[in-house]
């Protein structure tokens, strides 16, 4: 009885890591879009161009200029932070 337990304990165990494989996300920018960007104090007030990056459908940041392909997968944006 203990045989039998340890083979399925360990067919579970072994099963387990490849349901658990991780799916691969989608990567996309929105649309351009300008802002009115002005600091706490008086100074004049900036237009701004930022679109938003996209991840699953998302808006998980907002990148300030263009993108910059470092290769085929691999690209590097400037992120905005106040």
């Amino acid at each position: 009885m203990k045989a039998v337990w340890a083979v399925i304990s360990s067919a579970i165990l072994l099963v387990m890591p490849i349901s658990a494989a991780s799916k691969p996300h989608v990567v996309a920018f929105g649309k351009w879009t300008t802002i009115n960007l002005q600091a706490d104090d008086d100074t004049a007030a900036q237009n701004v161009k930022m679109r938003a990056l996209l991840v699953d459908a998302k808006a998980r940041v907002f990148p300030v200029g263009p993108a910059h392909d470092i290769t085929d997968h691999t690209f590097a944006i400037h992120k905005y932070s106040v």
